[in-house]
């Protein structure tokens, strides 16, 4: 069962009167949109369960039916991405690239927990039965993070994020602390920005697109960077540029869309580290 407070927590009713068998285990807001609220967890039929709300818990829609499966364990909503949901299940962890209509599952086994890197948008970490993995790319691909850990099981995760120090708790027991900030970590460019222009002949108008930005001092190990062109799930390399070039211009864009990209930090072994990301309208 859903309950619903509209006077600050002092009374509340019964919601999802759909669900009514259902229990629930996680709830999470779209932080761009205070209206919309996503809530999950399991029905009697030990299906996954999972809704949105679109008018602060009123009205509720069911979600991922026939994909979305496992009891919902945690579901979180990208900060700056905010059409990018994560929802963490017995099953794995699914993603939806545009605020639930269509899913993914990303990563088989148990999630229970996701975490946004508040420095470097496109980092997600995920953890659960199978350790701790990281997406450098707002989910749409995953690699194995911490594997020098003593154990793999992790039933909940938190982290320093000034220091890089993450809290694992074990599902067998106890609570683990490391750092993974260390000499080697590749700060992501900073303040990045996007300029749309347009050059106009006789013949022919071309759509550009100038992206720029700053390194960040503490990045001693950078030797360049790549600039990627995010398209739903679909990550593209444009082009790779030198540390002291802080530029790239992408040319040829198309006309009436939404571009978003992906600059990102890479060591002299060719190792990528903190990105930075911006979205940019095309223009009409």
């Amino acid at each position: 069962m859903f309950w619903t407070s509209r006077d600050g927590g002092s009374s509340w009713t019964s919601s999802l009167v759909s669900a009514a068998k259902s229990t629930g285990y996680a709830v999470a807001g779209d932080p761009a949109n205070p209206a919309v609220v996503y809530a999950g967890g399991v029905q009697s039929s030990d299906q996954a369960a999972l809704f949105k709300s679109a008018d602060s818990g009123a009205k509720w829609t069911a979600l991922g039916q026939g994909i979305v499966s496992g009891v919902v364990r945690k579901i979180a909503v990208h900060p700056q991405a905010p059409l990018r949901v994560f929802v963490g299940t017995s099953d794995g962890l699914f993603l939806s690239a545009d605020a639930g209509q269509t899913w993914d599952r990303v990563i088989p086994g148990e999630v229970r927990e996701v975490l946004f890197d508040p420095e470097v948008a496109a980092d997600v970490y995920a953890a659960g039965a199978a350790g701790i993995r990281r997406s450098r790319d707002f989910g749409a691909t995953w690699e194995a993070f911490g594997t020098d850990l003593e154990f793999t099981d992790i039933s909940s995760l938190a982290v320093d994020w000034s220091q890089r120090i993450f809290y694992a708790g074990a599902a067998a027991g106890g609570l683990y602390r490391k750092n993974f900030l260390g000499a080697g970590y590749l700060y992501p460019p900073l303040e990045l920005r996007g300029e749309r222009q347009e050059v106009r002949s006789v013949l022919q108008r071309e759509l550009l697109i100038r992206l720029s930005w700053k390194t960040d001092a503490r990045a001693t190990s950078l030797a360049k960077y790549r600039v990627y062109l995010l398209t739903g799930d679909k990550k593209t390399l444009l082009a790779e540029v030198g540390r002291d070039t802080r530029e790239y211009w992408h040319r040829k864009v198309p006309a009436g869309s939404v571009l978003t990209y992906i600059v990102i930090s890479v060591d002299s072994s060719g190792r990528e580290g903190g990105s930075a990301y911006i979205s940019i309208s095309s223009g009409a």
